[in-house]
Parts: structure tokens; sequence; C-alpha cells
């Protein structure tokens, strides 16, 4: 017979707190979604379907290249949000960890 171990006090909270840090930084971790205020970028897979002119070709070009930037602003957002998250959780550990000293 298997008996289950039970969770409780700074081993659950811990067990939690670690289950959010790995949701927020596992990778491809939300892949589109919106993190905080982060808004993900549009892909131009749509003009890459446009027949080949001069005119269609430096319009490709520019929407590849406005592309690559707003996903260079994005990936920036969710680093600056993973690290608000990170310190959000240490802060919330420390004060939990204080309570629980307290006792």
């Amino acid at each position: 017979m298997i008996r289950k171990r039970q969770m409780n006090g700074p081993c659950m909270f811990r067990w939690f707190a670690l289950t959010a840090i790995i949701a927020v930084t596992a990778p491809n971790a939300g892949l589109g979604q919106i993190y905080g205020d982060c808004l993900p970028p549009q892909s131009p897979t749509w003009a890459l379907e446009r027949p080949h002119t001069d005119e269609n070709d430096r319009f490709v070009q520019d929407e590849v290249a406005a592309y690559f930037s707003a996903a260079s602003n994005y990936l920036a957002c969710i680093d600056d949000e993973r690290a608000r998250v990170m310190a959000e959780a240490q802060y919330v550990t420390d004060v939990f960890n204080e309570y629980l000293e307290s006792r």
C-alpha cells in the first residue's frame, strides 16, 4: 500500500511557488500570449503570399523588418515581466518564511 505524503506549510508554499516560476519561465510557454503589458507581434506570413513585384517586394521587406522589430520588443518585454514576477515571488517567499518563523 502506498502512503500519500501530505504537504503542509512551507513545503506546500514552496511547491506552489516553484510551479508558478516554471509556468512563467518554461520554454515556449504561452507562445503568442499576452504577459503583463507585453503584446505579441503579428506574423507577416500573409504578406509573403503576395505575388512578386518590385512594389510588393518592398512592402514584404518592410513588413518582415517591422515583425522582427516587434518580436524583439516583445521578447524584451517578456524578459522584464519574468524578472518582475521572479522578484515578486522571492518577496512573497521571504515574507511567508518570516511569517512561519514568527509562530
